[in-house]
């Protein structure tokens, strides 16, 4: 009787572990999926996808929105790249399955 208490507590203790475990798992599988949905944000608006890429950096940084107000503001010899601040000679828009 004293070795099924034990092994019943074993269980028990195995299947704690086992649903921390999971639930770890679940959360660190949100995080990515939350840190992949930002990293494919514009970075001047946050809540577009990027879909423009700089020239001759390449970074590909904004949406298109944040690219034509940034091209409405200023001159082009002044644009630079929200990312990398480089002086930027042209945008190109790209598609982004």
């Amino acid at each position: 009787m004293a070795t099924n208490r034990v092994d019943s507590w074993i269980e028990d203790r195995r299947t704690a572990g086992v649903v921390r475990w999971e639930r770890v798992r679940e959360e660190e599988r949100k995080e990515r999926e939350r840190e992949e949905r930002e990293r494919d944000r514009c970075v001047v608006c946050m809540t577009e996808g990027r879909e423009v890429i700089c020239w001759p950096c390449r970074c590909l940084a904004m949406c298109n929105p944040c690219r034509e107000a940034l091209a409405a503001q200023s001159a082009a010899s002044t644009h630079r790249c929200p990312c990398c601040r480089r002086g930027v000679d042209g945008f190109s828009r790209i598609y982004v399955p």
